[in-house]
């Protein structure tokens, strides 16, 4: 085909979409306005999740290099703060859209919901790395501040019944275990040094996560196992099991019988899941079990003493709060070691993870500022009657 003539066909075409374009556009626009206009609330909903699914599908799509965006993300904000004063809502939400954007993370919102969530399912995660927080039951919320959580006291009947004689009734009873929810708070000091561009941004991103994580799960630790808070204690609560050495008596005086005593104290259908049993204890009364020997000299327990311990064929899990530590705090009331199933411990967590800046005391004169996070807790033993105590000394 002659050249002229293709030229002058493609002038053509490109004439007439121009002329047309505009006309097909605006019409398109205005039929899906109208029928937008005429969804009902609950369609508009419906049609923004099934969007934002869409786009969290598509970013799905290369888990590594979404992940590391994330990341990216989560530090360039925290930087911007920080080098920036911000100190209010509207200052730090300015810089979370300018950070989304930038990186092409889909409109602000979505964006900012998808870099928060990766970061606080790192935190939660470095928080689960603390043996006494993840053996409870860990009950998500999406908000409130107070949850009552029903209970079975007491169960149904099973009988048999002869031909043709009339069934017997029988209704569970049940109760209601209410829990608080308060906020907890982390204040983590970072040094302008710190934020320095010469570290790695999954340096600095894993660091932050440590910082929080490892200091939240060591306080829902020792708030588990002696809280009077929102989240309330387990060693001495009323009617937990237990079980008294004797007058004078400390971990020195734990013996086998003691422990037998142990295992067998809280009914047995509280203890049906074996691989969940356990034994909570400090270091120091692993040592003293540890030490205790037969009367040829051998080791009663030697299955203590392998890589992965345990004791009478439970699991053992040590704590370096509420157990007694060493022999100052080996004395009168103190609490050697418990025994169960701690998923008859409900701990509710409340969805979402705050962080803040500003600066404490004078560290201002020191270039240092902080980070503060926050995240809201619960929690109470649902059953403490499944659960055993060994105390020095005596009731």
């Amino acid at each position: 085909m002659d050249k002229e003539l293709v030229n002058e066909i493609t002038k053509s075409m490109t004439d007439t979409i121009e002329k047309s374009l505009p006309e097909i556009v605006e019409s398109t626009v205005s039929k899906k306005v109208e029928e937008l206009a005429s969804k009902s609330a609950s369609e508009i909903e419906e049609i923004k999740a099934e969007l934002k699914k869409m786009n969290l599908t598509a970013k799905a799509a290369d888990p590594v290099v979404n992940q590391f965006a994330k990341k990216t993300a989560v530090v360039s904000i925290f930087k911007d703060v920080m080098n920036n004063n911000v100190t209010t809502e509207a200052g730090f939400n300015a810089i979370v859209e300018k950070t989304v954007k930038t990186m092409s993370e889909g409109v602000a919102t979505d964006g900012a919901e998808l870099v928060f969530d990766q970061f606080e399912t790192d935190v939660l995660r470095v928080i689960n790395t603390f043996d006494i927080v993840n053996s409870t039951r860990i009950l998500p919320l999406a908000k409130g501040d107070k949850v009552s959580l029903p209970k079975a006291t007491n169960g149904i009947t099973t009988y048999f019944v002869a031909e043709g004689i009339a069934y017997t009734g029988s209704e569970a009873d049940t109760a209601f275990v209410t829990i608080d929810i308060a906020k907890a708070a982390t204040l983590t000091d970072m040094t302008q040094e710190l934020l320095d561009d010469t570290m790695t941004v999954p340096d600095l991103y894993d660091l932050i996560v440590e910082f929080i994580g490892e200091s939240q799960g060591q306080f829902l630790e020792t708030q588990i196992l002696t809280g009077t808070g929102a989240v309330k204690w387990v060693l001495v609560n009323a009617t937990v099991n237990k079980i008294y050495l004797g007058t004078g008596n400390t971990a020195e005086d734990i013996t086998d019988t003691v422990l037998v005593n142990v295992i067998t104290k809280a009914a047995r259908k509280y203890k049906r899941t074996t691989s969940q049993v356990k034994f909570y204890m400090s270091q120091y009364v692993f040592g003293k079990i540890l030490a205790l020997k037969t009367t040829d000299g051998y080791p009663l327990y030697p299955e203590m003493r392998g890589a992965t311990p345990s004791l009478m064929g439970y699991g053992i899990v040590m704590s370096d709060v509420g157990f007694v530590q060493d022999v100052a705090t080996d004395i009168e009331d103190g609490v050697c070691l418990l025994f169960g199933d701690l998923k008859y411990f409900t701990l509710c967590r409340r969805k979402g993870l705050t962080v803040e800046r500003g600066y404490y005391g004078d560290n201002w004169k020191k270039d240092i500022q902080s980070l503060k996070s926050n995240t809201r807790y619960g929690g109470t033993l649902t059953f403490p009657e499944a659960l055993t105590v060994v105390i020095n000394g005596t009731a």
